[in-house]
């Protein structure tokens, strides 16, 4: 049978249609896959970058690479996410998409977390041993190792991007070794069972992949282009994307905090008053890094922000507890914090107590003494005249009335502005 040739060709355009459409469904799911990826980080990159660091890094015990498990399972479990702000994603080592991160899920084995703008996340080993993500960062677990009574702890984790800190301990069977591996090079952060205060590091890489290390408190040793360099407290060093590292600096300075002192207290009945955090300037310091938090490890920071003067005002704080901190900047470089401060802010809507020991009347002489108690640290105003009030709450003062009849009235204020009144009519004849 003999076929047409616009029958040919009608077979031909509907073949050639159905193959757009194909490929149309197929470019339509790959865009939809794409969306699950957290921007700036696609998956071949992350799985490249992530086995390419992989390969430089071992923990220096035994010089075996520490095993990579396959899927997260709860015996596999590495640490936990137990702090998120805003936008924070994480993809397991099996699985093809990320996710939005969950406060207190389980982390394990070549475990992804990307932190956005303005979000963070804080990885917990343990309740002492804790790494803190900043903005725009990405960082892969690697792999986890103990002896079999769970001492000699040791994690390894890889920074592709962005800012990590961390703060870990060396007592007892908290003690752990952190590994970190950036582009060209790893630093190896040992706990000491004798130091009181923990290990606290800083690792920041930057988009060129250099990468600078400081060490706040405790050592580090740094491993890059066949050399180490042991980094010591209150030191930075940079590592290069190739090459060897910079020698140790100094980093700059704390500054001496100034306001609010240490276990300052601010009463206030209904609205918090604005709290004005002041430092001393440090020469040569071209800004500074603010930090205010709910717990003296600064896991729960309420506010942080970088200032280019020793001063900073914050308001609408709720009644708690709560310790700042300020580290200073030096070019690209941010020096160790301050030691912290602690203040209270306390909601008191409870009026002071006020008794007065009214004169007996009528009277005779226009000049008359008030007395009576109120609340420790509270004023008292007498007919609109402040009068001195003791460390025990007594007080006194003279008034002069007029002849005739008097409204005099007694006002105590309490440190949150709370009030109490007595009056009294008194005459002079």
């Amino acid at each position: 049978m003999r076929v047409l040739p616009h029958k040919l060709f009608r077979h031909g355009m509907e073949a050639v249609f159905s193959l757009s459409l194909v490929l149309i469904c197929f470019v339509a799911i790959l865009g939809l896959l794409s969306l699950s990826f957290p921007q700036g980080m696609n998956l071949r990159d992350l799985i490249a970058r992530g086995e390419a660091a992989s390969l430089r890094g071992s923990f220096p015990s035994d010089g075996r690479d520490v095993a990579i498990t396959g899927s997260l399972k709860r015996r596999d479990q590495i640490a936990r996410l137990s702090r998120i702000s805003r936008k924070v994603k994480d993809k397991a080592s099996d699985d093809i998409a990320w996710e939005d991160s969950e406060t207190g899920m389980s982390l394990g084995s070549r475990h992804a977390i990307q932190t956005f703008d303005d979000a963070s996340a804080t990885i917990a080993f343990d309740e002492k041993n804790v790494l803190d993500l900043a903005e725009n960062s990405l960082i892969v677990l690697k792999g986890f190792e103990s002896a079999p009574d769970g001492s000699d702890r040791k994690a390894s984790l890889i920074v592709l991007g962005g800012e990590l800190r961390g703060s870990i301990s060396g007592r007892g069977k908290d003690s752990l070794h952190v590994e970190v591996q950036v582009a060209n090079g790893v630093a190896r952060i040992r706990s000491t069972p004798d130091r009181k205060t923990p290990t606290s590091f800083r690792v920041k890489v930057n988009e060129d992949q250099t990468s600078t290390l400081s060490v706040h408190d405790g050592e580090a040793e740094v491993v890059s282009g066949g050399e180490s360099v042991v980094v010591k407290p209150n030191q930075v060093i940079e590592v290069p994307s190739t090459g060897r590292p910079s020698a140790p600096r100094s980093l700059p300075n704390a500054p001496a905090l100034l306001s609010p002192s240490s276990g300052a207290r601010y009463l206030y009945r209904s609205l918090p008053p604005r709290v004005t955090f002041s430092w001393r300037d440090v020469p040569g310091a071209n800004g500074y890094r603010f930090a205010l938090a709910t717990d003296r490890g600064f896991q729960e920071v309420v506010y942080e922000t970088d200032v280019s003067e020793a001063e900073l005002a914050f308001g609408n704080l709720s009644a708690g507890e709560f310790y700042w901190r300020v580290s200073t900047i030096m070019g690209d470089l941010e020096g160790t914090p301050s030691r912290a401060r602690r203040f209270h802010m306390q909601q008191d809507a409870r009026p002071p107590a006020l008794s007065v020991v009214w004169p007996e009347g009528p009277l005779t002489e226009e000049k008359i003494v008030i007395r009576g108690t109120t609340d420790p640290g509270s004023r008292v105003f007498v007919s609109n005249l402040e009068v001195d009030v003791s460390a025990t709450g007594q007080f006194s003062g003279e008034i002069v009335l007029k002849r005739g009849t008097n409204l005099v009235v007694v006002e105590a204020v309490d440190e949150a502005g709370n009030t109490t009144y007595e009056s009294q009519t008194i005459k002079v004849e």
